[in-house]
């Protein structure tokens, strides 16, 4: 009998192969348009122990993967490419991001776990400002003000929605 494949945690991938074969979970998603690569479609996965790792599904693969990406959803990814993370934002210190590939599967797995894997920053940390400023932060606190709804217009022409806001510690 057959034993069954493993798979890797996220904090010890390499980019130098691409037969990876890894267990997650989609914690976030979002379309994102550049004037340099184009659309694209980015996520934001964790593994069993909470590792986190930035995803891009290319433009010509997003009509494949799309329908399957759905946040809380636990998926096996095989075949993908790793590049450095240049983007001045990434989930976790793992200097790397994955990126599809014309061999890459996604295919649904078995639900390992309904944590969320939020790693809350202390809001004295914040204040302090010795955090990586590339790292994105997951913070709790109750909103005391908001601004009004408004639409930029990034360099490559494309309409945003942006909403600014206090938040306060609730401890």
């Amino acid at each position: 009998m057959a034993l069954p494949l493993s798979y890797t945690p996220l904090k010890d991938l390499k980019p130098y192969k691409n037969a990876w074969r890894i267990q997650v979970k989609i914690l976030h998603s979002w379309k994102m348009n550049t004037a340099k690569l184009g659309e694209s479609l980015e996520l934001i996965l964790a593994d069993e122990t909470g590792d986190k790792i930035g995803a891009s599904i290319r433009k010509d693969h997003i009509k494949k993967f799309e329908s399957e990406l759905k946040p809380g959803s636990w998926k096996v990814i095989s075949t993908f490419g790793l590049n450095l993370c240049t983007s001045y934002l990434r989930p976790s210190l793992i200097k790397y991001k994955i990126s599809t590939r014309y061999g890459t599967t996604i295919i649904p797995s078995e639900n390992v776990s309904d944590d969320h894997y939020l790693s809350f920053t202390s809001f004295d940390s914040i204040l302090a400002g010795n955090l990586d400023k590339n790292l994105l932060l997951d913070v709790i606190g109750q909103v005391v003000s908001s601004g009004g709804l408004e639409e930029i217009t990034s360099r490559n022409n494309i309409t945003r929605k942006k909403i600014e806001f206090e938040i306060r510690d609730t401890e």
